[in-house]
């Protein structure tokens, strides 16, 4: 599982170790092309329009996590990797491969100063788990781009990539049923929910907070905003309405 932090203290909790790093993480950065992981982020980013500099992580920033999978720590600006969670080395390399990418969408989006924790659409606790079915979906998509330019693993030995499952599965319902009801295309609202992570959008806008709890029930907001659970979202998508009233207004949130 991963694991999110503005900061910790090492002595408590070890998450990530800096300095010497085990040997198989160091023979995984070698492997890994970070050119290619940059080009690639860096389109997503030019076609969102995200303005300032890009947090974008070399292999120097890269480190041993200690806890779950991986872990992006805001106040250090550091990844940790854990760099063996299969044991066919082929799916091994995706895995931890599509893990950095996740963590590298999390470094290119953070916007966070101090205590004030903003990545994407995530503010301290706020819609994290929003901001990580996201942030999961994107990066699968971006794996799948990076193994194609690359051709590290052929693609009949790719595994599947299963983080976040019922997260992913809450983004997508919300694709599904807002294309529908904008009558535009499924990807043209995805593009559209990447732009606002790019550039860091505000869910807690007064008037999307009054959209959402309008377009899928009166509670859906505030699940949205501190679901701490997958389960908590899956009950959320089973309790929503309709939103065929209120297409004019997401139409204007998204900017379509």
């Amino acid at each position: 599982r991963e694991v999110f932090s503005g900061g910790w203290n090492p002595d408590i909790d070890p998450v990530v170790r800096t300095g010497e790093r085990t040997s198989r993480l160091t023979e995984f950065l070698k492997k890994f092309d970070f050119a290619v992981l940059r080009s690639l982020l860096e389109q997503y980013a030019q076609r969102s329009q995200q303005q300032g500099d890009r947090n974008f992580l070399d292999a120097e920033s890269v480190f041993d996590s200690y806890s779950g999978d991986a872990v992006f720590s805001s106040a250090e600006n550091i990844i940790g990797l854990n760099a063996y969670v299969d044991e066919d080395p082929d799916a091994n390399y995706c895995k931890v491969a599509e893990s950095l990418v996740h963590e590298e969408l999390h470094a290119i989006t953070d916007r966070s100063h101090h205590y004030d924790y903003i990545t994407g659409y995530h503010r301290k606790q706020a819609f994290r788990l929003f901001n990580e079915g996201l942030t999961e979906k994107l990066a699968q998509e971006v794996t799948a781009a990076y193994l194609s330019a690359t051709a590290a693993v052929s693609k009949e030995k790719w595994p599947e990539f299963d983080k976040y499952p019922v997260a992913r599965k809450f983004v997508d319902n919300i694709l599904d049923r807002l294309a529908d009801a904008l009558s535009i295309s499924r990807e043209t609202l995805w593009q559209a929910l990447i732009r606002g992570m790019f550039q860091n959008e505000s869910l807690h806008d007064k008037e999307l907070q009054d959209l959402f709890e309008e377009t899928f029930s009166p509670a859906f907001f505030r699940v949205l905003e501190k679901a701490e659970s997958e389960e908590e979202l899956e009950k959320a998508m089973q309790q929503s309405g309709g939103i065929q009233a209120f297409a004019g207004r997401i139409r204007k949130w998204l900017r379509l």
